[in-house]
């Protein structure tokens, strides 16, 4: 996806297999098992037109393309609306057999920040640092080390 608000879909060969209208620019796409243990889904979250506002932030069935769940402006924390994602990446944090959601990115002020969010997009990890941690140009990038070590290095 991209500025067209628009979804794409290709197949492996790069040929195209179908398109979808969503809400905002696609900023992340990621795909997991994040509301099923044993049905993938699809997580897009799109942007109005900031960098800090998103539009849309939910599931979608890889398939139809229909909202499996999405989050409204006030379901999450508050420090959600300050944070700039750069980094996106999937993991079962909570070890419940489905995947989670890690967010990385800066706030307004510059300091690196993490939220973790599971399929109810419900927050089951954060860190925000301090102004020793502070970022230039939001170039915050992460990872879960699991199952090596249960630690998330961003």
């Amino acid at each position: 996806g991209g500025n067209d608000y628009t979804l794409y879909e290709i197949d492996t060969n790069g040929k195209l297999m179908s398109t979808t209208p969503i809400e905002g620019t696609v900023r992340k796409i990621e795909a997991g098992r994040f509301l099923d243990k044993k049905k993938e889904s699809l997580f897009v979250m799109t942007y109005s037109h900031d960098k800090f506002r998103w539009e849309f932030m939910g599931f979608l069935d890889p398939d139809s393309k229909k909202i499996l769940g999405e989050a409204g402006k006030n379901d999450l924390s508050k420090d959600w609306g300050s944070l700039m994602v750069t980094d996106m990446s999937v993991a079962d944090l909570d070890q419940d057999g489905k995947d989670d959601l890690l967010t990385f990115g800066s706030t307004k002020a510059g300091l690196a920040q993490f939220i973790a969010f599971n399929g109810e997009l419900e927050e089951i990890a954060k860190f925000i640092g301090s102004h020793k941690h502070k970022q230039r140009y939001a170039h915050v990038y992460g990872q879960s080390l699991q199952p090596v070590r249960d630690e998330v290095a961003f």
